[in-house]
């Protein structure tokens, strides 16, 4: 009997899919099954996908028009099976330990929670060597207001916003019509924030099961476009209507959003000379001086207070609003990247926007 659905959407990841399908066929925790939602891709993903199907009734297959992530998965829970008790979802380039789903579940059913989260390594995808380990302990939230309050510092630990490390129960999401909305970026921290409302209790454990494989940041830099500081406006004054929903606006919270607002500033700034932009130095300039004087970014740079040291002096530079200056900063920590390894784990910092 099915007690768990795990939801991979698929693009294009012919390189990673028989690691990961396999990764998630021989997890010890074997009353599963494996949803496997091809988007639209336009290498062999799909027929890689057909091949394990064969192999294991327990996979299904949907295949859809290139949607992104977040429709597929909405496609993912739509196929769900009605006997599912949770939800698991999969990214189809990383990979998680033997025993992940079986710990998991014996965490989520042995106090009955609404949420479980877990430890995860962010691993070089051209080494495999951990860059970095999250730090959750092992603790239990009893009640709703419990759970929000440790909401923000769930975000500073980069523990908050992911999808894969975590295990939800299917009745939330089907009885509140819980959906990954049509966004570019950032529909898991908006469907991650959408579920908490309805978060009773939960518990957090020290196991490390996930892994996140830090692809190439050239590869990213695809995905980032222009209207970008836009949607990430948009999600930072989402969750500023939230957390005062939820009375967790304060001092700390205003100072998290704002360090969030800075360092999507900084990504947005390093993109605009991506050549994927291909824009000319003029546009840079005045796309840089657009960013910088934006009333929110003028606000979030008075009381944002960074601890990674890269971010301090980007802090730093901004508050210049020397328009020439921040360009020469970038273009010069562009260079560098380029005679360093591209994991050299603190220039990865600057471009990882999911990092405070």
């Amino acid at each position: 009997m099915v007690k768990i659905s795990i939801i991979v959407p698929i693009y294009n990841a012919q390189k990673y899919l028989d690691r990961s399908i396999s990764n998630i066929m021989y997890q010890s925790f074997k009353e599963i099954e494996i949803i496997l939602v091809d988007d639209g891709s336009n290498d062999n993903s799909l027929d890689i996908c057909k091949k394990y199907a064969k192999e294991d009734n327990r996979i299904r297959i949907i295949s859809q028009k290139n949607s992104g992530a977040g429709q597929a998965r909405n496609a993912g829970i739509k196929l769900a099976s009605p006997a599912s008790e949770y939800y698991m979802f999969f990214d189809a380039d990383d990979f998680m330990e033997t025993q992940m789903v079986e710990t998991m579940y014996n965490a989520i059913t042995s106090g009955n929670y609404d949420l479980v989260i877990c430890n995860s390594n962010e691993i070089s995808a051209n080494t495999i060597a951990v860059q970095s380990t999250t730090k959750l302990t092992d603790k239990v939230y009893s009640t709703k207001q419990a759970c929000r309050n440790d909401y923000i510092e769930l975000m500073k630990l980069n523990c908050a916003n992911t999808l894969w490390n975590k295990i939800y129960k299917a009745s939330i999401i089907k009885e509140h019509n819980i959906k990954f909305p049509s966004l570019p970026r950032g529909q898991d921290a908006v469907f991650n924030c959408d579920y908490f409302n309805y978060v009773n209790s939960m518990k957090t454990i020290s196991d490390v099961l996930y892994n996140y494989v830090l692809n190439d940041l050239e590869s990213r830099s695809k995905k980032f476009t222009p209207d970008n500081f836009n949607i990430s406006l948009k999600r930072i004054k989402h969750w500023e209507s939230v957390f005062k929903k939820w009375n967790i606006w304060d001092k700390n919270a205003k100072v998290f959003l704002a360090n969030y607002l800075l360092l999507d500033t900084v990504s947005n700034l390093f993109y605009s000379q991506s050549p994927e932009w291909n824009w000319s130095l003029k546009k840079q300039l005045a796309y840089i001086n657009k960013l910088i004087n934006h009333k929110e970014v003028k606000q979030a740079v008075e009381i944002a207070n960074p601890k990674n040291i890269f971010n301090k002096i980007n802090l730093r530079v901004i508050k210049t609003n020397y328009t020439l200056l921040i360009y020469c900063f970038t273009k010069a920590c562009i260079i560098l990247r380029k005679y360093l390894n591209k994991d050299y784990f603190f220039i990865r910092k600057l471009y990882d926007e999911r990092r405070l």
